[in-house]
């Protein structure tokens, strides 16, 4: 399993390539949409890791280097959404929280902010801790009032999400919850 067989088979079930009807928990059926952008330049991807002394996961890279940043299950009706972000958003990030001082810093250093479940209220990281450590199951869910370590890596949680649906999998009692 490989991010572009993963993102390559979602783009070929999508209605000219950006329109999917899914259903979600209780039979409730929408239209969602999907908006890809351009892939990643290697070299931005290598000043984020060099500048935050970050180390992203290589499943991770390999799907900014097929897309930077993604709008994936877009709900027109509740604007809900999950948002991967850009290199230049995560650098943001990076700039603004994880580098700062006593109140600007909201999560471990280490943690890296990658995206957003938009209408929801959760954010994705990665632990480049555990990246550093030869660990590839870093990936962590923070909502208000609770983190959870998902105990995968990202091509697991990609995979996932979408055969999920865009359905919150996380919270479906595999992964546990972690105090920082």
């Amino acid at each position: 399993m490989s991010i572009g067989s993963i993102c390559g088979s979602l783009k070929d079930r999508l209605c000219e390539n950006s329109t999917l009807k899914v259903q979600h928990a209780g039979g409730e059926l929408y239209m969602t949409y999907f908006s890809w952008r351009q892939p990643a330049n290697k070299d931005k991807i290598n000043t984020l890791q060099e500048n935050s002394g970050w180390r992203l996961p290589r499943d991770f890279i390999e799907f900014l280097l097929v897309s930077d940043g993604a709008s994936l299950f877009c709900n027109k009706m509740d604007e809900s959404r999950v948002e991967l972000y850009s290199v230049n958003e995560i650098n943001e990030y990076y700039e603004d929280y994880a580098k700062g001082d006593g109140y600007l810093r909201t999560y471990p250093p280490e943690w890296v902010m990658i995206g957003e479940y938009s209408g929801y209220g959760e954010y994705f990281f990665i632990d480049s801790k555990k990246v550093k450590d030869g660990e590839n199951r870093c990936m962590i869910n923070v909502s208000v009032g609770n983190i959870i370590s998902m105990e995968i890596d990202f091509t697991t949680w990609l995979d996932r999400l979408i055969v999920a649906q865009g359905e919150r999998f996380w919270l479906w009692n595999e992964s546990k919850y972690i105090d920082i």
